[in-house]
């Protein structure tokens, strides 16, 4: 799915899936070049994979797939791509 996708249709995929064992979705909304502190996130253990999308005006599928088990996710936001570096535990 691509983030013009996702963005369509998000409304519809969360509907689809109220129960959270199936669809935890969390939504921040930043800028290129914003500096954000880090921050953390507490992962499930059943949590198989995290996404994240950009909604960039330029074509592009702009999502990654992030490992939840990672120690580190950095989330770069260029001014015409995404780009996530993680760090394994």
């Amino acid at each position: 799915m691509t983030a013009t996708d996702w963005f369509a249709k998000r409304n519809q995929i969360i509907l689809d899936h109220p129960k959270e064992e199936q669809l935890i979705v969390r939504q921040w909304e930043w800028v290129p070049g914003q500096v954000i502190p880090p921050d953390s996130l507490t992962v499930k253990p059943e949590i198989k994979a995290g996404f994240v999308f950009a909604n960039y005006f330029n074509p592009g599928e702009h999502r990654a797939v992030i490992d939840p088990r990672a120690k580190d996710i950095l989330i770069e936001l260029g001014e015409n791509k995404l780009q996530v570096v993680t760090q394994k535990k």
